[in-house]
């Protein structure tokens, strides 16, 4: 990103703490490195650790960090199953609503990961927010 003119800004590191079916806990590892140009565009390097499997996601968000984009990534770290498929959703961020509908139901089969049904009612409501009625009518405890 360098290359193309971004400027580095100030990375985040952080744990998102995850409780799976059996009831055990455990965090993921998050990385997050804003870059900026001189237009104010912004891209962040994302890197999601599963410290318990060994499994990682890293990629490049279109603006900021979001609060979906967190929960997913935490999710996906844990749920292979809904990677291909929710992909399109974590980057870039925001997809488009269709891509983030199949995402979605892809992860709404594994809401008993709390991880999982974290990421799908953020973004459930991160999409209604954004004018995307599909998303308005879930139900979230």
């Amino acid at each position: 990103m360098v290359a193309d003119g971004f400027t580095q800004k100030n990375p985040e590191t952080f744990t998102v703490p995850i409780e799976l079916e059996d009831g055990s806990k455990t965090e993921v590892l998050v990385v997050a490195i804003p870059y900026e140009n001189d237009t104010s565009e912004v891209k962040t390097l994302v890197y999601f650790h599963n410290p318990q499997t060994g499994e990682s996601i890293t990629g490049v968000i279109r603006g900021s960090l979001t609060a979906c984009a967190i929960a997913l990534g935490a999710c996906l770290v844990y749920v292979g199953g809904c990677t291909v498929v929710c992909g399109a959703l974590l980057f870039p961020d925001p997809a488009e609503p269709a891509e983030a509908a199949a995402c979605l139901s892809c992860i709404e089969s594994y809401t008993g990961i709390t991880a999982c049904l974290t990421a799908y009612c953020t973004c459930m409501d991160y999409y209604c927010d954004q004018g995307s009625q599909w998303a308005c009518d879930h139900r979230c405890p």
